[in-house]
């Protein structure tokens, strides 16, 4: 498989295959990041999309010291909080009825739909930071660093939101 870093070269140097290759590699996992935050499989299309081009936009930014998959993702946060700060009636979001199996996920299967609904409000009522440390670990299953990096804290912090998360979800969640 290739590299982030060739297909970013091969990318500069006008191969526009290689940006189709990024797309493909990144999408299915950016957008079921967004649609955690959002909850809104519309909204999470548009906005994977708006990552995207933002990414593009912007490739010239991306100085290498990390990989591209965690400045992806950081873009993807920034999307996101854009979304909710533009219209703050989004952030409450009817997720009644809604079902969603993430097939990289085989626990969503054994998750009965009011337990997901019950996790997913609960998610909804953590500070930011715990939400997304959250969902980039269970989710994604990315590592402590990658979420410090995406999160911009450091990696003892990315264990401390997750710690105090995971805390309050069984708080909120033993009501």
């Amino acid at each position: 498989m290739t590299s982030d870093f060739d297909l970013l070269d091969r990318f500069d140097d006008g191969d526009q295959d290689a940006l189709e290759e990024i797309v493909s590699k990144y999408q299915k996992p950016i957008f079921f990041f967004i649609l955690r935050m959002v909850w809104d499989e519309t909204d999470a299309a548009d906005l994977s999309q708006k990552t995207f081009v933002n990414a593009f936009r912007n490739i010239r930014s991306f100085d290498r010291r990390s990989n591209f998959k965690t400045w992806l993702f950081r873009i993807a946060i920034n999307v996101c909080k854009n979304h909710f700060r533009d219209d703050p009636r989004r952030r409450e979001v009817d997720i009644e009825g809604m079902v969603f199996v993430d097939q990289n996920n085989p626990l969503e299967h054994i998750i009965s739909e009011e337990e997901r609904r019950e996790l997913s409000m609960a998610l909804n009522e953590l500070p930011e930071k715990q939400r997304h440390t959250i969902t980039l670990k269970v989710y994604q299953g990315l590592k402590y660093r990658e979420i410090a990096e995406i999160t911009g804290c450091s990696e003892g912090t990315a264990k401390a939101n997750f710690h105090f998360g995971v805390k309050k979800l069984r708080e909120i969640l033993k009501g």
